[in-house]
């Protein structure tokens, strides 16, 4: 049974409700034949930033795209043949989807059939706390108590839990991903049971839906509770099979990170899979990392930093590594803030200096380019480093037989 009641407008969570895009879009549409839905009524509901506002209408998608054309306002006709299409306002996206249920589902896609019933929109909606909808004057509705769920820190499937798993098995990371970032300690059991009976179907999304989840899961403020849940249920193992998996550590690197202010998502999957050099680049390559993301996630597992590392031996590995990876290495280590807060910000200030012999230099000293030159620079590069950059160009080429 659905549950309304008012909410009040005129505070800064609901903000958005008042602006002028938002104003204009409801007038094209109408009041009564639009209601907000999804994260914008979630994320105001806790006061968070909203950015994207997803809009559910009774109006077919021809219809919206006239109303709109009506009021001069341009639109995208993002997933048409699904009912959605987008309009873009000084920076601020709408997504407006007609009321629909599933006929048939493909995974992420499915064949829809149109209607005007708000309650069988939202059941077929993945959770509950993202189906709460919110009409223009203020009056919430909660069909699954998603409103009491978000309070609880519940996430909680809307319907059988293995059926809508089945209808898209993406699913099975947004339960951990949404629980990371609205959830509290314990998970759904429903949930659980319901993904561990139904892992194999993680056989079927992509790699790059499965990067794009996991990586929002790490950005979580507090990962870990969602990660404990994916390492009992299998699901990690699944995803990165012959991985060792290390939450003690990766909860040192998030508190850390917290103290610090630098979370990364790449720096704590190298925290939460033990790897090595070489199953770092195949984790990379499997989850179809950018090639700087793989380069980024290589270089900071192929050394460690020394405990009460010296400045001095922190300007060589700045200059052999570079200021990012010097920082990931060093935030993985871990150790005192204080020390490490010392460290980064003599990073940051670090000049890198420019190593000052060239091969021109070793030309006018009658050696030819090639691989006898390269390991010539090479040991002289060495040597410079060694001196704390202290070696000048003369004695440096001094040193040249």
């Amino acid at each position: 049974m659905v549950k309304s009641r008012k909410i009040k407008l005129d505070t800064p969570q609901f903000g958005w409700v008042g602006e002028k895009e938002t104003r204009t879009l409801v007038k094209a549409l109408g009041q009564g034949n639009c209601r907000f839905v999804g994260g914008a009524v979630r994320d105001s509901l806790l006061s968070k930033t909203v950015q994207d506002i997803d809009v559910a209408t009774p109006l077919t998608p021809e219809k919206v795209m006239a109303a709109l054309k009506i009021a001069g306002i341009k639109v995208i006709p993002t997933g048409f043949k699904h009912g959605t299409v987008s309009v873009v306002f000084k920076g601020r996206t709408f997504e407006i989807t007609t009321l629909r249920h599933d006929v048939k589902t493909f995974g992420r896609h499915a064949k829809v059939a149109f209607h005007d019933d708000w309650e069988a929109d939202a059941a077929r909606r993945d959770f509950t706390i993202n189906a709460l909808y919110l009409s223009p004057d203020g009056t919430l509705y909660d069909y699954f108590g998603g409103e009491k769920d978000l309070k609880d820190g519940l996430v909680r499937f809307i319907g059988q839990a293995e059926k809508r798993i089945k209808e898209d098995s993406l699913r099975i990371l947004r339960f951990f991903r949404f629980h990371a970032w609205y959830g509290k300690e314990d998970l759904n059991p429903g949930g659980l049971q319901a993904i561990a009976g139904t892992i194999k179907l993680l056989n079927k999304l992509s790699a790059d839906r499965v990067r794009n989840e996991f990586l929002k899961t790490l950005r979580a403020p507090n990962p870990l509770p969602g990660l404990r849940g994916m390492k009992e249920t299998g699901v990690l193992g699944h995803l990165f099979k012959g991985g060792k998996f290390n939450l003690e550590k990766l909860g040192k690197v998030v508190q850390l990170e917290a103290g610090l202010d630098m979370t990364s998502a790449l720096r704590r999957l190298a925290a939460l899979i033990t790897l090595d050099e070489k199953e770092a680049k195949n984790i990379g390559v499997r989850l179809k990392l950018s090639n700087r993301a793989q380069t980024r996630l290589v270089a900071m597992l192929a050394g460690v930093l020394p405990e009460n590392i010296s400045k001095k031996d922190a300007a060589r590995e700045i200059y052999l590594n570079g200021k990012e990876v010097f920082m990931d290495r060093l935030i993985l280590r871990g150790g005192e803030v204080s020390e490490i807060k010392s460290l980064l910000k003599f990073a940051e200030d670090f000049q890198i200096p420019n190593f000052p012999v060239g091969g021109a230099d070793l030309e006018r000293q009658g050696i030819k380019p090639g691989v006898k030159m390269g390991t010539i620079l090479k040991e002289l590069e060495t040597r410079w480093v060694a001196s704390d950059f202290v070696l000048s160009k003369e004695q440096l080429l001094k040193k040249v037989s």
